[in-house]
């Protein structure tokens, strides 16, 4: 009775990380198959996460009376899904 749970056990797992490759980007997050909707990327601390949040990178002069700003288009910030960490990327 085990050996036939570990089997299908093993099989559905591999279903899942094939349908998850054939879908878009995957990533293992926490010991599971996650499927990413907008791609991949790796964080600084090297964890592969997905790009949930694509920002571009804005910078003003913090001035109340006189605000001013402008965006970085070279460069998106994203946030790592497993240390949480928030770190930019050049595009």
């Amino acid at each position: 009775m085990m050996r036939r749970s570990f089997l299908s056990y093993a099989v559905g797992m591999l279903s899942a990380v094939g349908l998850a490759a054939q879908s878009g980007t995957s990533v293992m997050e926490k010991g599971k198959a996650v499927v990413c909707d907008a791609g991949g990327t790796k964080c600084p601390l090297g964890h592969d996460t997905c790009k949930r949040i694509d920002a571009p990178l804005v910078v003003g002069n913090g001035r109340q009376d006189y605000p001013d700003w402008g965006q970085i288009y070279d460069y998106h910030m994203f946030v790592c899904d497993q240390c949480g960490i928030l770190f930019a990327v050049k595009q």
